[in-house]
């Protein structure tokens, strides 16, 4: 990558700040030779008070695509220039109406050569570009419409977190720190009970031996979280004993963890894959739901605990 294409990136927002301003500068130098005392930025509130007739303030912003604050307080310096009037909806007593005032209208007037001007400087523009910069723009918005920048920054920082953990199998000696993150898990939310004990304090024992596996994520060089495949049949294996580090929460440990079980599971020939789990888990619930799995009909063969109100069952030949 060219070391400053993400310096042009972070500036985006600013540039297209910057040629917004230079834009509306020669409108504004335009209107000063022609002695028209207008602002640029009344301009498209003028024209659409002149093409649709009196309008509300949320009629103005929705179709403007801008604020309520942001028309109010335009229409107070349309106000204070005596270009608009504010009268009161017949049909809402509630709603004020905007239309142009007299002045408002012979200053539309003789706007409308600058506009068709302005148009056709901007399509002029366009043609040296070779670019369709209004589509551009329209389609631009309409993207960050159906996700805001907010959210697309989340979901990025969301992927370098995922791409950042690592799930390799527990090595000898990390049965300690397999048993300590699900005890600190299970105490959290729920109590330890006798099933847990079996499966933590002997895994090698209880889950190794017996034809399952256990899996370590690490992030940054330590270990973060864990989760365990047990062994149902020679078709079934069931996912167990999956904790995060609280001070990891949230950093795409468990998504990570669940994607990877997912894998080795097929790896292994299983034609399906189960997990039990508490309604009030809804963080975890959703994940699972994400990655297709679907509440079963009937409990889990493996052992039960008594916070498990759900089993969960994921096809995996589907």
């Amino acid at each position: 990558m060219d070391p400053s294409a993400p310096a042009a990136m972070l500036s985006l927002s600013s540039r297209l700040h910057r040629l917004g301003r230079r834009a509306t500068e020669g409108l504004e130098t335009i209107s000063r030779e022609m002695g028209l005392a207008a602002e640029p930025r009344w301009f498209a509130c003028l024209q659409l008070l002149q093409s649709h007739g009196p309008l509300g303030i949320t009629d103005i912003a929705r179709t403007l695509g801008q604020t309520h604050p942001a028309i109010v307080q335009l229409a107070r310096a349309l106000d204070r220039h005596g270009l608009i009037r504010d009268r009161g909806d017949a049909n809402d007593g509630r709603r004020r109406l905007l239309s142009l005032s007299r002045k408002g209208l012979d200053l539309v007037d003789g706007l409308e050569s600058l506009w068709q001007a302005q148009a056709a400087a901007v399509r002029r523009w366009q043609d040296e570009v070779g670019v369709d910069l209004t589509g551009v723009l329209t389609s631009l918005e309409d993207l960050l419409d159906r996700e805001p920048m907010d959210e697309r920054i989340r979901r990025e920082l969301r992927r370098m977190d995922y791409e950042s953990v690592s799930v390799q199998p527990m090595a000898p000696g990390e049965e300690p720190i397999f048993a300590r993150l699900n005890l600190a898990w299970i105490e959290e939310h729920f109590r330890v009970e006798e099933p847990d004990r079996h499966l933590l304090f002997h895994p090698r024992e209880t889950i190794l031996k017996a034809g399952g596996h256990i899996y370590m994520a690490r992030l940054d060089g330590q270990v973060v979280g864990t989760c365990a495949l047990l062994k149902v049949d020679d078709r079934q294996l069931e996912l167990a004993k999956m904790a995060v580090d609280p001070e990891w929460r949230g950093r795409q440990v468990g998504a990570r963890l669940c994607d990877h079980v997912i894998a080795e599971a097929k790896n292994l020939g299983a034609g399906s894959l189960l997990l039990q789990t508490n309604h009030l888990l809804e963080t975890a619930v959703r994940l699972y739901l994400s990655r297709g799995w679907v509440i079963a009909e009937t409990a889990a063969p493996t052992d039960h605990y008594e916070r498990a109100d759900l089993t969960m069952r994921l096809d995996l030949e589907a």
